[in-house]
């Protein structure tokens, strides 16, 4: 079964280049904009890695892990 990976970042153009190759390695992928809506992916996927941008706007990365 293929490993999934939450990534979640601002900058839409490193997470489609992410994206995009980690699916071409053969994982899964859910990304989100911020921490808020990272954290809500939480609730219906269960990730093997999460990447996360510690300079979010809004909460920012740090929070996030600490909600974790």
């Amino acid at each position: 079964m293929p490993k999934h990976i939450l990534l979640i970042d601002d900058d839409a153009l490193l997470v489609q280049a992410l994206a995009f190759t980690l699916k071409q390695n053969g994982y899964n992928t859910t990304t989100a904009p911020n921490a808020e809506q990272g954290l809500a992916q939480l609730q219906s996927v269960s990730p093997d890695l999460i990447l996360l941008d510690i300079g979010l706007p809004g909460m920012d990365g740090l929070e996030a892990l600490r909600r974790i």
